[in-house]
């Protein structure tokens, strides 16, 4: 059969004349506008959009279903990790020169090649591809057909955040198996999803580790130490003037190097437990949301026996942006503005807001 291209899908699914879909490369709502720009650089062409209220000023609009391009399945699988990493989209549909691959964005799994796959559609030559792909198509999107028909492939439990935080509570388990102090298992194990945050994005670039003589091999390696560790959490305290996951790093409490070089591997795609290459090789922190941090520090909080029982009570992240939309619909958030939040708890709100006021 000839070559099927990306175009011929958007005609298929009716998205080639709806105002829902849109370039990620287009104008968006200053809101949003990073969600795209981030599915872009994950390999997404193109989103079909679904309005969250009557009013886009206030809430503006989400992604359904990502659309890609991909010359391999091997190229659809990178993209499909990529947009999980991301975890913004339900659905993901990748064309390939003679296949259509449809994922969900809310699993994905590294060794099984079929998880998140929802439907591969091969020599449909002589099938009608509108028929196979109506779940997914701009009627289904915009009558919300397509939140029943699916239904079974948006379970949240395996969502980026939600894997990641099961993770980082197996890890946390075998390090107080290690008799590791709970409290100082959650700054270590939070001290290195930050250094990882910064690693994956480029902030610690290998010109600003050399020149504070740093080898970062002694940080994120599987042969780290306390030592290496220290010398890069001082450079990074004196250059962001401040603490995030305060961690104690001498005396007694400190953790030792074989705890460190424990959590290290794991950060490089170990198992805590037994070793083998895995867990935390899925992740990419360069499109997981910032705001994860916050979900991370209240789930540590509520380990250490801080939660509602003591009186914290957290704001979903959905609600927060939902309130930050409201504000900024009222008073735009601008770029030098100040942002005070005297019950900060987690930082939800803090953390969104900063999301908003760098776009």
């Amino acid at each position: 059969m000839s070559r099927f291209s990306k175009e011929q899908l958007l005609k298929v699914l009716g998205y080639s004349d709806s105002p829902n879909y849109c370039a990620t490369a287009d104008q968006h709502h200053p809101l949003t506008a990073h969600l795209f720009r981030e599915a872009k650089r994950a390999g997404a062409e193109g989103a079909y959009l679904i309005h969250t209220s009557p009013n886009d000023e206030i809430l503006p609009p989400r992604p359904a279903v990502y659309v890609a391009e991909a010359k391999t399945r091997e190229e659809a699988r990178e993209i499909h990790r990529n947009l999980w990493n991301l975890g913004n989209a339900p659905f993901v549909i990748i064309v390939l020169p003679n296949e259509v691959r449809v994922y969900t964005g809310f699993n994905y799994d590294q060794k099984n090649q079929t998880k998140g796959l929802i439907d591969h559609i091969e020599d449909f030559i002589d099938l009608d591809l509108s028929e196979q792909l109506a779940d997914y198509n701009s009627d289904s999107i915009d009558s919300g057909r397509i939140w029943a028909t699916q239904a079974n492939h948006l379970k949240p439990d395996n969502r980026v955040d939600a894997h990641l935080l099961r993770n980082l509570q197996k890890l946390e388990t075998t390090l107080c198996a290690k008799d590791l102090a709970l409290e100082t298992a959650h700054a270590l194990i939070g001290k290195y999803v930050y250094i990882r945050y910064l690693w994956d994005r480029g902030v610690l670039s290998e010109q600003w580790l050399a020149e504070n003589k740093i080898n970062i091999d002694s940080v994120l390696g599987r042969k780290a130490t306390v030592k290496g560790l220290r010398r890069l959490v001082e450079a990074l305290d004196e250059r962001f003037n401040g603490h995030i996951f305060p961690l104690p790093l001498k005396g007694s409490s400190a953790p030792t190097d074989d705890q460190i070089a424990l959590v290290a591997s794991a950060f490089e795609g170990d198992d805590p437990v037994s070793g083998q290459m895995t867990v935390f090789g899925l992740y990419d922190f360069s499109y997981i949301p910032v705001e994860t941090l916050s979900a991370i520090y209240e789930q540590f909080l509520h380990a250490q026996g801080k939660g509602k029982k003591s009186g914290a009570v957290y704001t979903p992240e959905y609600l927060a942006d939902y309130l930050l939309a409201e504000l900024n619909h009222a008073k735009p958030l601008e770029s030098g503005m100040k942002v005070l939040d005297p019950c900060c708890g987690s930082g939800i709100f803090l953390v969104l807001a900063y999301r908003k006021l760098i776009e």
